[in-house]
């Protein structure tokens, strides 16, 4: 199975559903959980865990579930994270709370808490769920990279993973005059993700002494 890059094409079957528009992590390790699948301006978007999946080549993602079943899941809506109420703590190596969302919906979603299929469901009022593995940072072209103290090296040009399990497989950072610059990143530089995007362990130095792909 080959890995999934934002752009893919998304089906049921045979039939064209949307394209990966953006991931969705697991902020207390950074591994992919779920895709947002864009179905188009008039369309929204849909949230489609990683078991979902039957098969990622050439470009194509292709899900178990058939059309019906995916017309049917959860869409991917604001409303459904709530900001974090006072006392919540945010998980170790993260310093503010302010940087993170909680999902709303408590016992509805996937076997990683998150993106459930079946019918619509509507939000339950506070409090948001408060479980670590809730937290669902987005990811997509474009989203900041920042170095160990904070300042911005760059942003995500590429970013790949394994549909299996969700661990990130490539990440290029765009830098440089309109971002035309692209260097790979060191997967063993993530420190994670959180509201200001890809954060890492080094310093703005070690990043820019990266070289750009020819």
């Amino acid at each position: 199975m080959d890995d999934i890059r934002i752009g893919y094409g998304v089906y049921c079957g045979n039939k064209r559903v949307g394209e990966v528009a953006r991931l969705v992590a697991d902020a207390s390790d950074s591994h992919v959980t779920d895709l947002v699948v864009d179905r188009g301006l008039l369309h929204g978007a849909k949230l489609v865990p990683l078991g979902e999946i039957k098969d990622v080549s050439a470009g194509r993602v292709e899900l178990t579930l058939t059309l019906e079943q995916f017309l049917n899941a959860d869409g991917f809506a604001n409303p459904r994270f709530r900001e974090p109420r006072d006392g919540w703590s945010a998980p170790r190596g993260y310093d503010s709370t302010a940087d993170f969302l909680l999902d709303a919906e408590v016992g509805a979603g996937s076997s990683a808490g998150f993106g459930a299929v079946g019918g619509p469901v509507g939000f339950p009022p506070s409090p948001a769920d408060p479980r670590p593995n809730a937290l669902r940072p987005f990811i997509k072209e474009g989203t900041p990279v920042r170095s160990s103290r904070g300042g911005k090296v760059g942003e995500i040009g590429q970013i790949s993973f394994n549909p299996e399990d969700g661990r990130l497989d490539s990440v290029t950072v765009r830098r440089g005059v309109l971002g035309r610059e692209h260097v790979e990143l060191p997967l063993d530089w993530i420190e994670g993700f959180d509201g200001d995007g890809l954060i890492l362990h080094v310093s703005e130095a070690e990043v820019e002494r990266l070289t750009a792909r020819s």
